[in-house]
């Protein structure tokens, strides 16, 4: 994922959460996130935004929580998706 995406996908979260980003800031996340695929990058986002944070919750989800929802959200889709062999490949 490039820091241009990474920074627009962030960027739209913290409008959501009503939080403030800095450039530092933005170059931290990309660093940390930047293997994580742009896909399942803004699933995690769009999760994030919607999900409801109580007071003592941080108002900005940490690199490591948005990898974890990241994760969450493979999971869901290889869920979704189960592999079912064809006729020809039933035996293998």
């Amino acid at each position: 994922m490039t820091l241009e995406t990474c920074t627009k996908i962030l960027t739209t979260l913290a409008i959501t959460l009503g939080a403030r980003m800095d450039v530092p800031t933005l170059r931290a996340y990309h660093r940390a996130l930047q293997d994580v695929p742009t896909s399942l990058f803004e699933a995690a986002a769009d999760a994030a935004g919607r999900t409801p944070r109580a007071a003592y919750a941080p108002t900005f989800p940490t690199a490591p929580m948005l990898r974890a929802m990241a994760e969450s959200c493979r999971q869901a889709l290889i869920a979704a998706h189960l592999y079912r062999p064809g006729v020809c490949c039933e035996g293998s």
